[in-house]
């Protein structure tokens, strides 16, 4: 009865009015249901970001097993908000993402059957990834990628092969490496394999630059001899600049100096030998004392003939004695080796201008040069 009471009502109304109650009406459910949607809508929250292809398909593949809902834009995959945490640790302990490529963890698992080749490759994969691990700690590297290449040793190889290595690395977006990040790079790539030499490490970036040159090492240490004689110059002219000023007084002297230091290092061994002074280099003396009794018949014609009975026998005592003594001699053998460290100061060059002095004359001050 109500209902029909209700529909009469709004039968009565004015055209307009039944306009604006139906809009109401369709404003209040949209709302109604705007609000359930909501209540009930997901909030999604980065899980990974940046993935390559590799970890992006196994991230998801791992989401599907759990049936976890996620969202995938670009090379970043979203999850609830609070399960960020959970899922991270839940995939960490399944091995992913693996960062780009797999490490040390390829050996958590008993490998029974696996051949000495294949335990090489899966050691020389998990050096190469751990790398690529340790390089993206960098701020400016977005990714990276080690190749080592190590050859192999046989019997009947004598060719002196070294190992060699290659770094590819994506920059983020505006970022660039110094040369001493490059450095860095060279050499724990370098470290980290037995032989392997700083020359034989090169770095590039996803585009194509060579970012390393063969000579890496030796330009870092020449701006180390660069920086040092910098230093030996600006101690001495501090020095002088401040013995001149207690004479002809503050500001009234220039000093420049230029010191030439030579950093060659030389490694010396010299073996000197005393043919006069002879040593003792071994001493082997051994001494050997046996007894015994040979037995035998009595001397005559009847100990040669059988059937002697044995108490016509006779035994006679038999001693031997052996010495001997071996003594090896050597010549007196001194080596002495000696290292010689760079930075020595070959020469010191000094520019020195000095203000002479002023008198009056006049009103006006007149320059005397210094004599």
């Amino acid at each position: 009865m109500a209902l029909k009471d209700l529909a009469e009502r709004i039968n009565s109304l004015p055209p307009k009015q039944k306009v604006a109650l139906g809009l109401v009406t369709v404003a209040t459910v949209a709302l109604m249901a705007g609000i359930i949607i909501w209540a009930n809508r997901i909030d999604y929250q980065v899980l990974y970001s940046n993935l390559t292809q590799e970890d992006a398909s196994s991230v998801v593949m791992k989401l599907k097993e759990m049936r976890v809902p996620y969202r995938v834009e670009g090379r970043t995959i979203y999850v609830p908000s609070d399960r960020v945490y959970d899922l991270r640790l839940q995939l960490a302990a399944e091995g992913v993402p693996q960062g780009g490529g797999v490490g040390f963890e390829i050996f958590d698992k008993p490998q029974i059957g696996v051949s000495e080749f294949v335990q090489k490759l899966n050691y020389r994969r998990a050096l190469q990834g751990e790398l690529a691990r340790t390089i993206r700690q960098l701020q400016e590297v977005e990714q990276c990628r080690v190749h080592i290449a190590i050859p192999e040793r046989t019997i009947f190889d004598d060719s002196d092969r070294q190992p060699s290595a290659s770094v590819v690395v994506r920059l983020k977006p505006g970022r660039s490496l110094t040369k001493e990040q490059v450095g860095s790079i060279v050499h724990l790539v370098s470290s980290s394999v037995e032989g392997l030499s700083p020359r034989n490490v090169t770095v590039v970036d996803s585009r194509g630059n060579l970012l390393s040159s063969p000579e890496e090492g030796e330009v870092f240490l020449s701006e180390k001899q660069i920086e040092y004689q910098r230093t030996v110059s600006s101690y001495y002219e501090k020095k002088l600049q401040t013995m001149l000023e207690n004479i002809v007084g503050k500001g009234k002297a220039i000093v420049r100096v230029s010191a030439a230091i030579d950093f060659t290092q030389q490694e010396l061994t010299s073996e000197k030998v005393d043919p006069d002074t002879v040593a003792v280099r071994s001493e082997e003396r051994t001494q050997e004392k046996s007894t015994g009794a040979v037995t035998g018949g009595i001397p005559g014609v009847l100990s040669n003939e059988p059937g002697v009975s044995p108490a016509a026998t006779a035994s006679n005592a038999a001693t031997s004695q052996n010495q001997r003594e071996r003594i090896e001699y050597e010549t007196s053998r001194s080596v002495t080796r000696t290292i010689k460290r760079g930075g020595e100061i070959k020469q010191i060059s000094v520019a020195v201008l000095v203000d002479g002095t002023y008198r009056e004359e006049e009103g006006k001050k007149v320059f005397v040069p210094r004599s």
